[in-house]
């Protein structure tokens, strides 16, 4: 966004007026770490995929030369976590070997910084107002978000949210609108549920026919032109179709008959049971879908892959991962 940019612009000039008031000190502005849209209240920019994460592995197998110094603007430009994990975040980074220069009172926090009473008392401080603040603007989003509600269910007006791949928010009547050329990819996704087909068929289909993809990116991501299972599975569930919101209460325009959705939803379902799921015999497994991922609940799956030797005595193609699985030649995954 613009504030984003405008941040990035006011820290890289805070550097290097830091850095040329420090004769001998020489700024190394490709390692600039900006983790754009990742909450440091919430700590998202401390996994191993946001910059600051990636910095601080760097720091553990010590890739980071000694001596270099890390210039931020104030200590919640670091991290507005619970004052006790953002001291420990803090303590981390110095005793990984890298410096710390605020630019609010310019404090320089070196190893040794951290036995001094004098800088650990202005580090929690600095570090307790930061996630104060975060949390007293978090708590009026929620209240701002709370009213918004109220509001919707007292008067019927809706409220501007980010809207499901297929919508939009219509800012001259303040409501939303439908995407003819996404609800058409809907009508398509659904019209083959309807013909009995599965989820991984459905998103092959879609894909080779070119149907318009749900999905918005902003920014620099790779746009992906391939309809995905999860995509495809999750329109099957997913009420907002009918127009209904997360509160179960109708707010969005409604782009799936309700006729349909819910005769689509029960052909899926039934693929999903059983012998109906993939499966070309009568046989019913009694242990499907007794087993799930704890991170995202959805259910696991065992695909065995063809011994490479036979298949290769068959003449036959071998089909490594065919349906979702992934092995090797000659094993099973």
């Amino acid at each position: 966004t613009d504030d984003d940019a405008t941040g990035i612009d006011r820290q890289l000039e805070t550097a290097r007026r830091v850095v040329a008031m420090h004769p001998g000190w020489t700024l190394d502005d490709t390692l600039s770490i900006a983790d754009l849209g990742l909450s440091g209240f919430s700590g998202k920019n401390l996994t191993d995929t946001a910059k600051l994460g990636a910095l601080l592995k760097a720091l553990r197998e010590g890739k980071i030369p000694k001596g270099r110094i890390m210039i931020i603007e104030a200590l919640d430009r670091l991290t507005r976590l619970e004052v006790d994990e953002a001291y420990d975040l803090f303590r981390d980074i110095l005793r990984g070997g890298l410096e710390i220069y605020v630019d609010r009172g310019s404090r320089h926090y070196t190893k040794d910084s951290l036995k001094s009473p004098t800088d650990l008392i202005i580090t929690i401080v600095e570090l307790a107002a930061g996630n104060e603040y975060s949390a007293k603007i978090s708590g009026r989003v929620k209240d701002a978000w709370k009213i918004k509600k109220q509001r919707f269910l007292k008067d019927g007006k809706p409220y501007k949210t980010k809207p499901y791949g297929w919508l939009k928010w219509d800012a001259d009547i303040d409501d939303y609108d439908s995407i003819p050329e996404k609800v058409k990819s809907l009508d398509e996704a659904f019209a083959l549920a309807l013909q009995g087909l599965g989820v991984r068929t459905i998103a092959k289909r879609l894909t080779k026919e070119g149907a318009t993809l749900l999905s918005e990116y902003n920014g620099k991501k790779v746009k992906s032109h391939v309809w995905s299972n999860t995509t495809v599975a999750k329109l099957f569930r997913n009420k907002a179709v009918l127009g209904y919101n997360k509160d179960g209460i109708k707010m969005y325009p409604e782009v799936i008959k309700p006729e349909v959705y819910y005769a689509a939803k029960a052909k899926v379902d039934e693929r999903r049971k059983g012998r109906y799921y993939g499966r070309t015999t009568g046989a019913k497994n009694l242990f499907i879908g007794l087993t799930q991922c704890a991170e995202c609940e959805y259910r696991l799956y065992l695909h065995t892959v063809p011994n490479y030797t036979i298949m290769k005595k068959l003449k036959a193609k071998p089909h490594y991962g065919e349906r979702g699985g992934a092995g090797v030649k000659g094993g099973e995954a």
